[in-house]
């Protein structure tokens, strides 16, 4: 087994210190854990019971997200699926202390040390090595003798063990007819299982498919981080109508004589709002005159990427996060839809803060202090679609990104660190 030699900038003052921090906290929880169990079994009243059970719901949530952030996959994804976990962070103590979280203490000058002395370029080379091995290629979902192109990338596949079917069929019989690539994602908590799709920018042979994906899942959210054309290159076919005039017809095979009203789907421009000085387009549409749809799409954000403007990448993140909390809560078994081209850097990217934010939002109604792990996030991801986060300045990004929401949402003493990222 290769082992990993990292050069980690902190001293060894400071990691034995963290260490036993974290295995003192360890041992609290262990006690708390204890005593409320046994509070729960010597309870004499209604009140106390509930105090009780209030409390080790907190315990049980906040376990919930230091698992998310340490450890393999509890979720729908299967956990001999983990293969860097299995393969590599069990058999190497510098892997898995990448893959411990750390705190970030209610004082700016330690989290202005957490940014700057990370080595991010290292981080992601580890992650892409231990994530883009054969072992994962293996994994990968693959249709022969395909008489039309299916995939933008022929080097960034769905893995077969969570692939998305045109059908919502889950028995994994893939085939010509009800392939596409995509990719369930899971978030951070147990209630969040397939909690997003991610997937590419339709081509223009997969348009229908891309639509009948989104009919069979009931999905009425889509976003989207890309433009149509993107210096000079197409990096998603245009796939709704772009006028209120004219509908979008579409047809299976694109064969406009099947008399199957399966085979035909119309799409309705409703309303189309452009904010931000032309840096987000929120689109209304109306599918088969009956189902609304929703898009959200990001126009400066550029490919291996992210947003120039500082301000506008915040305002950007805050307003999908809520527009997805607000999904959620009326469609809590839904999956969120979201793609770029290959559906993997700017998917990732936006993927990983939305689950790391809504960690820290659990955190902060808990009263904890709040903790972060990228790297393992970031690990996650990759174990559930190949090559997500692609690029060191998107990767620092969601560090930089997570520790301000932190001091704007719970540490509201502390001035947001500027950063310049594409420094």
């Amino acid at each position: 087994m290769k082992k990993f030699n990292l050069e980690i900038d902190v001293e060894e003052e400071e990691l034995e210190n963290e260490n036993e921090d974290i295995n003192n906290n360890n041992i609290d929880i262990n006690i708390n854990n204890n005593n409320k169990n046994n509070n729960n079994i010597n309870n004499d009243n209604n009140i106390n019971n509930n105090n009780i059970n209030n409390n080790n719901n907190n315990n049980n949530t906040y376990e919930e997200i230091k698992n998310f952030y340490n450890g393999p996959f509890k979720n729908s994804l299967n956990e001999e699926y983990d293969i860097s976990y299995n393969k590599w962070i069990t058999q190497d103590k510098n892997l898995k202390f990448l893959c411990s979280d750390f705190p970030i203490p209610n004082n700016e000058e330690i989290i202005k040390q957490i940014i700057k002395r990370r080595d991010y370029p290292c981080e992601l080379k580890l992650l892409k090595w231990i994530t883009e091995d054969n072992e994962h290629k293996q994994n990968f979902t693959k249709i022969s003798n395909s008489k039309t192109k299916l995939n933008r990338h022929n080097d960034i596949l769905p893995y077969k063990y969570n692939n998305v079917t045109i059908d919502n069929n889950n028995n994994n019989n893939i085939n010509i007819d009800n392939y596409i690539n995509a990719s369930y994602i899971d978030g951070p908590l147990k209630e969040d299982k397939k909690l997003f799709i991610a997937t590419q920018g339709p081509l223009s042979g997969t348009i229908f498919s891309f639509w009948k994906m989104i009919i069979s899942h009931n999905i009425n959210l889509i976003i989207m981080l890309s433009n149509v054309y993107e210096e000079g290159r197409e990096k998603s076919e245009c796939y709704w109508p772009t006028s209120e005039d004219n509908n979008l017809i579409l047809y299976k095979d694109n064969d406009n004589e099947k008399k199957d009203i399966n085979d035909k789907i119309v799409l309705k421009l409703v309303k189309e709002e452009i904010l931000e000085n032309n840096s987000i387009v929120k689109r209304t549409f109306k599918l088969n005159e009956l189902k609304e749809i929703n898009q959200i799409q990001i126009l400066c954000w550029g490919d291996h990427d992210i947003p120039k403007d500082n301000l506008i990448f915040n305002k950007i993140i805050n307003l999908l996060i809520n527009k997805i909390n607000d999904n959620r809560i009326q469609n809590p078994e839904i999956p969120i839809l979201i793609h770029c081209s290959a559906g993997v850097g700017r998917t990732g990217t936006f993927i990983a803060i939305c689950q790391i934010i809504k960690c820290l939002e659990k955190i902060k109604i808990l009263k904890k202090e709040p903790i972060l792990n990228v790297f393992n996030v970031v690990r996650k991801l990759r174990e559930q679609r190949y090559s997500m986060v692609t690029d060191t300045i998107q990767y620092k990004s969601i560090y930089t990104l997570c520790i301000n929401w932190i001091k704007e949402n719970i540490y509201k003493n502390i001035h947001n660190i500027e950063y310049n990222l594409h420094k």
